[in-house]
């Protein structure tokens, strides 16, 4: 049974032809004193790893003084492959091995072209669109925007609100305070009543 959305990895590239014709590369002259020096000290010191066999090669290269001899060596086999190196760019071994080269550049860059395609358009499925991303920021700013409208609109509610509140308790207020002036005048002008009557009878 196949998987969904399982993607075949892509195979792995050739490794650059080795041209085994050619003449090998010269010593250095310090691969010189190491392959020279490496038998005597492994017969000296056989109860050391290679890696210590290394470390005393190079410790004695160090604090070796003169050096001229495994130069001189060196300068020698270098001049000796340039000339084995020329004589070799003329034969068949030396053209066969470029045409095998160009065609592995040629499967290089085949493969590269194909790979190009492919990482963009993975790249532009994870990014989206800027008219996406715009359209995106344009609802979200208008849904703050109306948030902030009906927020200001509740406040205004309860502004004209407090106010109606309070032009009603001061009307409620006066009101009262009319009624006990009323109250307080006819108290006043039954007594001023009481009073008449009372001296009309003693007369």
């Amino acid at each position: 049974m196949s998987r969904k959305g399982t993607r075949k990895a892509p195979a792995k590239a050739k490794g650059k032809p080795k041209d085994t014709n050619a003449p090998k590369r010269p010593q250095s002259s310090y691969f010189l004193f190491m392959n020279e020096r490496r038998p005597i000290l492994k017969k000296e010191h056989q109860d050391k790893s290679m890696t210590d066999i290394s470390k005393l090669i190079s410790k004695e290269w160090k604090e070796l003084a003169d050096k001229s001899e495994y130069v001189d060596r060196a300068a020698q086999l270098k001049e000796a492959h340039k000339v084995a190196l020329e004589e070799y760019k003329q034969t068949d071994a030396f053209k066969q091995y470029q045409q095998k080269l160009a065609a592995w550049e040629d499967e290089q860059k085949a493969a590269d072209s194909e790979d190009e395609p492919e990482a963009r358009g993975r790249g532009a499925a994870k990014r989206p669109s800027r008219a996406a991303a715009a359209k995106k920021n344009g609802s979200a700013a208008a849904a703050k925007r109306k948030k902030q409208a009906a927020a200001q609109d509740e406040e205004s509610e309860l502004e004209s609100g407090e106010e109606s509140s309070s032009s009603e308790s001061e009307e409620s207020s006066s009101e009262e305070e009319e009624s006990e002036e009323e109250v307080s005048s006819k108290g006043r002008k039954k007594k001023a009543t009481q009073s008449s009557n009372k001296k009309g009878k003693s007369k």
